[in-house]
């Protein structure tokens, strides 16, 4: 209900836009197009860092990220602003999914058919998300009972039923990879001209990429356990199944649920003393105090995961990037897999 609430005051601010544009307002539209630079446009930040590492030192581009750091992706709306520098993009990289879905209206509205669309969840294979491993009640009271009076309920169900994706695939370094050379092949085609430097840049990116999978693998093949717990939404799916560890969660991945029943919170804390978990993650933007509340209860530590698709505003100051988030993840492993 919420979601389809925000779609449609979306819709009505897309055509105040879209009117706007057509009206005296025009030369905001165009604010822009004197520089002769070469516009990339990105929503997330792991976009925009993959897309800053392949441009490098090169003058000739513009890039811009939307998502301001510290912001939350799964209830970002896009303002006015926003609107206008994906209409005059060039290039624009973007995931795509639910969370995203102003993206598309936004595409399906613009008059400048000119740009370059880059929707990455179409360039890797998707996974369903999960949700066996979110730690909520369970209540199977008269399941077993009732079951036979709701099987063509069930069967009608299952055919309604729409699969539902986890969106967040650069949590993966292995995908990253992919998306990458994804970028650079976008990059390239809006500025052929410097396709060989974009290419260059690429590779040596690639690399870092490389060596990160491999101290990932490496760190996990030394831990002593699989199993971490996240007090939390589990942005990290991809990153999970890539390199074979289990979780439990308080919720899935793209839950729009922000706090926990105190039911959950108690079988969270039941499972970190049943598995002797020793610590208790949340990610980067996240309000750490179900974290706390569970490590008040257990002997487990809370700690920050990155999940990168974000960013704080101090380490997106400091100069962070994807790779460096991403090692802070090989010494959050190392104490949760101990």
């Amino acid at each position: 209900m919420k979601q389809s609430f925000l779609k449609k005051s979306f819709t009505a601010l897309l055509s105040g836009i879209i009117l706007m544009s057509g009206s005296g307002c025009s030369n905001i539209i165009n604010m822009k197009s004197e520089d002769n630079k070469i516009h990339v446009v990105t929503t997330l930040f792991c976009y925009y860092d993959f897309a800053r590492a392949i441009i490098g030192d090169t003058e000739n581009i513009d890039l811009t990220l939307l998502l301001s750091p510290g912001m939350e992706s799964h209830s970002f709306e896009p303002t006015p602003s926003d609107i206008i520098e994906i209409q005059q993009a060039d290039v624009l990289l973007y995931n795509g999914g639910h969370m995203e879905y102003w993206v598309q209206e936004i595409l399906d509205a613009n008059k400048n058919k000119n740009n370059l669309a880059i929707c990455m969840m179409d360039y890797t294979s998707l996974l369903e998300e999960e949700t066996d491993n979110v730690i909520t009640p369970h209540n199977h009271e008269h399941c077993e009972d009732e079951s036979h009076h709701h099987d063509d309920d069930e069967h009608n169900h299952e055919e309604e039923h729409e699969i539902e994706y986890d969106e967040h695939i650069w949590s993966s370094p292995v995908i990253a990879i992919n998306l990458v050379e994804t970028i650079c092949d976008a990059i390239s085609e809006a500025d052929i001209e410097n396709s060989d430097i974009y290419h260059k840049n690429a590779e040596a990116y690639i690399k870092e990429l490389q060596t990160l999978d491999n101290d990932f693998r490496s760190v996990i093949a030394k831990g002593k356990r699989d199993t971490l717990l996240f007090a939390d939404k589990f942005p990290m799916l991809y990153f999970f199944k890539e390199y074979g560890l289990k979780y439990y969660a308080a919720f899935a991945g793209c839950s729009t649920d922000t706090e926990p029943s105190s039911a959950t919170i108690s079988n969270m804390i039941e499972k970190t003393k049943e598995e002797s978990i020793p610590v208790v993650y949340y990610f980067e933007v996240s309000n750490p105090a179900v974290a706390e509340i569970i490590s008040e209860e257990t002997d487990a530590v809370p700690y920050v995961f990155q999940s990168c698709h974000t960013i704080t505003q101090d380490d997106f100051n400091n100069g962070e990037t994807y790779i460096s988030l991403m090692k802070r993840n090989l010494e959050a492993l190392k104490i949760g897999l101990q």
